[in-house]
């Protein structure tokens, strides 16, 4: 089959780019069938109205390399694997003004996911200490799968430590 522009992008950046829920809905939507591995929305104005879809695309990427290895396990042939079929590693969502609800719906997503390696929050004031917790909590839950995480950025939120999990 034809690979569009759309499916062959690796790394996305939209930094800078007002968007408002119906706009990061529709973005993070066309990302779900990227296999991009880098996504960057930092300083977009993006709130808690686009919780939703930013998880969304985290567990898209999820569900795909799961259904892929699952896939090549059948095979039993690894030789079959696609370049950047890891999909998401690194997703950037400095400088926006995400809050407490964003960090409950990215908690969910980050703990059925194993390949994220790095999420940036830093800069959205509004994640406090409860939402930096449920955050930490769902990478330290036991069974968890999100053990891919190896940097979660919260500098400059209002976690009273305002430092990397």
């Amino acid at each position: 089959p034809s690979r569009g522009v759309a499916t062959a992008l690796r790394y996305v950046s939209l930094d800078g780019v007002l968007l408002d829920a119906k706009a990061a809905r529709a973005v993070c939507r066309a990302l779900c069938g990227t296999l991009a591995s880098i996504v960057t929305l930092k300083n977009c104005g993006l709130d808690d109205a686009s919780a939703g879809a930013v998880a969304g695309l985290v567990r898209s990427h999820a569900a795909r390399r799961d259904e892929a290895a699952w896939a090549r396990g059948l095979r039993r042939n690894d030789a079959l694997k696609t370049p950047g079929e890891g999909g998401l590693r690194a997703l950037d969502l400095s400088g926006n003004k995400f809050g407490d609800q964003t960090a409950d719906h990215l908690a969910s997503a980050f703990a059925g996911d194993g390949h994220l390696l790095a999420c940036n929050l830093s800069g959205n004031a509004f994640i406090s200490d409860a939402g930096a917790a449920k955050l930490r909590a769902a990478l330290s839950a036991p069974g968890a799968e999100a053990g891919a995480l190896v940097w979660l950025g919260l500098e400059r939120t209002n976690a009273a430590d305002g430092e990397h999990a």
